[in-house]
């Protein structure tokens, strides 16, 4: 854990006014705060920030979780910014920068739910799609076709490197003997054939997915590309990250996908992220 949310939690330990649950939950709050930094920094232990609370809180609310969870992280963020700035050498300077009256630490309302893509959606992105046959359109055919059917999020799929074991099917089962393969895969052989090599500028690169700059692609990247996939395929909402996840999510549980499994496909460490997205899911029009 980054040091300056240990030091804080060990001043929390110290101090009688929290109740052990409270402390839990705190030490829950921050270990989330912990990994959202390290994942914008690549793993890296960066600087706990102002900038960088705001846009966990901004994250969190994002992933729908309920406005007292909500409030309860926005609390220990202040919490852990005003400690932070009793340790600066210059705490005035500091206390300008975290903005004191709430100003800096906005508590962010949740965003509306994104809607999983519809057939008729698909089928326009299908067409999209198949509009090209160069380079960057074989990449970002076998891009769209393995988030929709793996669910992962951008930051795994930029991270993929050759070699990297990919699980295709959304149960997971196997086609029979002789049986077609599901379009990922046949999407991904062809980038590999046909894409990659008139992408990448050197051997050694590494990475699954190649930029036009000819190394690895960067979220940034997949948003944007995604973006403008969903603009080409005149749909009526934004296509985004989060939509084309929702829209994996779905896909898996009409094929059957038992909730521990989907779960684990989902890469949700507790099963209440799972439990808050079905929900989601069960309300759209």
């Amino acid at each position: 854990m980054h040091p300056d949310i240990q030091r804080f939690l060990e001043t929390l330990a110290d101090q009688s006014g929290y109740s052990p649950n409270t402390r839990l939950a705190y030490t829950y709050d921050l270990k989330r705060l912990d990994a959202f930094v390290r994942g914008l920094e690549g793993g890296e232990a960066a600087a706990i920030t102002v900038a960088r609370m705001s846009e966990f809180l901004v994250a969190e609310a994002r992933a729908g979780f309920s406005r007292r969870t909500l409030e309860r992280r926005r609390v220990v963020a202040r919490r852990l910014a005003q400690a932070l700035a009793g340790e600066q050498s210059s705490p005035a300077e500091f206390g300008k920068e975290l903005g004191y009256g709430g100003t800096a630490l906005r508590h962010p309302a949740p965003e509306p739910s994104a809607p999983p893509l519809t057939d008729g959606d698909l089928v326009k992105i299908s067409v999209a799609l198949s509009g090209s046959r160069s380079a960057r359109a074989i990449r970002d055919r076998a891009i769209f076709n393995l988030l929709l059917e793996s669910g992962m999020q951008i930051s795994q799929l930029v991270g993929l490197n050759l070699g990297d074991s990919i699980r295709f099917g959304n149960t997971g089962k196997q086609p029979a003997e002789g049986g077609e393969l599901p379009e990922p895969q046949t999407s991904l052989e062809r980038y590999l054939r046909d894409g990659r090599p008139e992408l990448v500028h050197g051997s050694n690169e590494a990475a699954l997915f190649i930029s036009q700059m000819g190394s690895r692609m960067t979220r940034q990247a997949v948003w944007a590309m995604l973006r403008a996939l969903g603009k080409s395929a005149d749909l009526e909402r934004p296509l985004t990250p989060r939509r084309l996840r929702h829209t994996a999510a779905e896909r898996m549980l009409r094929d059957g996908l038992a909730f521990d499994d989907l779960q684990r496909r989902l890469g949700h460490q507790s099963p209440v992220s799972t439990r808050a997205l079905l929900d989601r899911l069960a309300y759209q029009p």
